[in-house]
């Protein structure tokens, strides 16, 4: 080995120390933590988190898209958790679900607001709940462990009767946020808002906490029943509550378009001159000023020397023939009456219409059938 191959490996050495002492001293390792994109079940059910964490818990959970009463069996001391206010109920089945509460069922429900449809509201006049006339508010408390207060924020709701409720959070004056109510032998909790219960929001210590308080007391007694669109009104009143602001515009749009489109009011146009045939135009123009000059002989001549000669190219021994022979074999093959026949060969007079058109009109005949 030369020398000046260990001064060449020396400096690399040296090289390398002072690369990896620069990035030892100016890099290190450092964990991101990111949240990624809902997957799966996650994406449309804001409480799948919830329905995991009770799960996990030893509880039974069922999750349902909406309320319909006749596939969601409900049972005593079962606890039905409506994550948005419930719309499109009948009467039948609001009395239904209330009869559910009284034998014992426990029933969560978010407080409802003030652009409800008098139909939605049913459910909450049957329990004494009204939707505040105020601005959306927050209620703060504080999570254990926690020194930073948490906010539970929505809309508030007044009561038609405090004496009903166990424990409310809030005040008359500007509403409240929390309540619960003893029902028969279950309960109805009221929320101004479940959002604390979703799947982004259950990962807060002071959301956690607060969702506990709300399910503790009915946790182990029975199943929990979770429905996360229970506002899916039909098509049609979804349309009218959201969608007429775009609607309106769209409408007055098409009928603009179809003033524009329609006809407008006057004189009818002539309608176009359909396309003239000249050249039969002119035959006949001909044919009219022959026969009004008497010359309605060389027009039969015409006539007769055009059927003899389609006659000799389509049956010769025929042709041959002549006189009352031709006649009879013609009227034996067409079905025509001999007189005609023997008519249209000798016409007499043919300055007399009738004969000249008779005639005429056999003696085509005749070709037409050869």
């Amino acid at each position: 080995m030369t020398k000046r191959s260990v001064l060449i490996a020396l400096f690399l050495a040296v090289l390398g120390g002072l690369f990896a002492w620069f990035f030892l001293a100016n890099f290190k390792q450092v964990t991101h933590v990111r949240d990624l994109p809902m997957t799966g079940e996650a994406r449309y059910n804001p409480l799948y988190a919830l329905q995991l964490s009770l799960r996990e818990l030893g509880q039974k959970v069922e999750t349902h898209p909406r309320l319909s009463l006749g596939d969601i069996h409900l049972k005593a001391d079962d606890t039905l958790l409506l994550y948005s206010p419930p719309s499109g109920l009948s009467e039948a089945q609001i009395d239904s679900l209330i009869t559910w509460v009284e034998s014992g069922g426990h029933l969560i429900v978010k407080s409802p607001n003030g652009g409800f449809l008098d139909d939605d509201l049913m459910l909450y006049t049957k329990l004494g709940v009204t939707a505040a006339d105020i601005e959306e508010e927050c209620f703060q408390f504080r999570p254990v462990g926690e020194k930073k207060r948490a906010e539970l924020c929505g809309e508030r709701f007044l009561v038609d009767d405090t004496e009903w409720y166990t424990w409310l959070l809030g005040d008359e004056e500007h509403g409240y946020s929390l309540g619960r109510m003893d029902w028969g032998d279950g309960t109805v909790t009221i929320a101004s808002s479940l959002e604390f219960m979703s799947n982004t929001q259950l990962k807060e210590n002071g959301a956690r906490q607060l969702t506990y308080q709300l399910l503790a007391n009915t946790a182990g007694k029975g199943s929990f029943h979770l429905v996360y669109a229970t506002d899916m009104s039909p098509l049609w009143l979804l349309l009218l509550k959201h969608a007429w602001s775009l609607l309106l515009p769209l409408a007055v749009l098409l009928a603009a378009w179809l003033v524009y489109r329609s006809q407008r009011f006057g004189p009818l146009q002539a309608s176009p001159n359909q396309d003239r045939r000249a050249l039969l135009e002119h035959i006949s123009a001909t044919g009219e000023y022959m026969f009004h000059r008497h010359l309605g002989h060389e027009l039969h001549l015409a006539v007769v020397a055009m059927f003899n000669s389609k006659l000799r190219r389509r049956d010769p021994m025929m042709a041959a023939l002549s006189g009352e022979a031709q006649i009879q074999a013609l009227a034996e093959r067409t079905k025509i009456d001999p007189e005609k026949i023997r008519q249209a060969f000798k016409p007499g007079s043919l300055r007399q219409k009738e004969n000249f058109f008779h005639s005429i009109a056999t003696l085509i005949q005749l070709r037409n059938q050869l």
